[in-house]
């Protein structure tokens, strides 16, 4: 990827949107290039050395249960999401886990240098703040999913948020962007459930003929039917 584009991710990004011109072309010189594996955990040093922009792919964040196992993904992180916002703020270890879901290029720029920004450029420190804010209505909007919402409709929220009507595939059916890419244990992360309930649950849609799934590639027969079932279920 070319300083240009990595230019154009941060032109479009919340966070570094409306910088002045010679402030951005400066700063594309200062970031360094990762790339990483679908599946590749992000080095926890690197974490707290780096502040992140994804320039393309997704990464999740996500805790442990150390006693159980059991992973539940806080946040999905898709192309101009920063990371990690908590190490930034506070300097102290985050402890969560990133990984890679898919093929993924950040950019990174040293996390000191970063609250140097942050302190001299109130264009900068504004959109963080905005970017702050929309991220803890993202963690609200999740925590309420969970206590008050059943699996299945957490389940179809999902499906519908990654939905692309824009892309009619087969003819009349919807793909879903990322979860193609997923497991079901992978999927079950991402609304706090557990794999067995994901399966059922997609199975379920399935054979209402509502969804197509084939090697994992998941498709959406009836978007319509979807909605209405959410709708009556929540």
């Amino acid at each position: 990827m070319s300083d240009m584009s990595l230019q154009l991710t941060l032109e479009h990004s919340n966070v570094f949107k409306d910088l002045p011109t010679g402030v951005l072309q400066n700063l594309v010189g200062e970031f360094t290039k990762f790339i990483y594996r679908k599946g590749q955990i992000i080095n926890y040093t690197d974490i707290d050395k780096y502040f992140f922009i994804i320039a393309s792919g997704y990464i999740k964040m996500s805790r442990m249960d150390v006693q159980t196992g059991k992973k539940i993904a806080l946040f999905l992180y898709e192309k101009c999401d920063v990371l990690d916002v908590v190490s930034l703020v506070d300097g102290g270890i985050h402890d969560v886990e990133f990984t890679s879901v898919t093929s993924s290029i950040l950019y990174a720029v040293k996390i000191d240098r970063m609250r140097e920004l942050l302190a001299d450029e109130r264009m900068l420190n504004s959109n963080f703040l905005s970017y702050l804010g929309s991220h803890q209505r993202k963690l609200e909007c999740f925590s309420e999913a969970v206590a008050f919402y059943n699996t299945k409709t957490r389940l179809i929220n999902l499906i519908l948020r990654y939905a692309d009507p824009s892309k009619v595939v087969h003819g009349q059916k919807i793909p879903v962007k990322l979860l193609s890419n997923l497991t079901h244990a992978d999927i079950a992360e991402l609304i706090a459930s557990v794999r067995s309930v994901v399966t059922t649950e997609i199975n379920k849609l399935k054979n209402e003929g509502i969804l197509s799934v084939e090697h994992r590639n998941i498709t959406i027969n009836d978007l319509q039917r979807l909605r209405k079932k959410c709708k009556n279920i929540q």
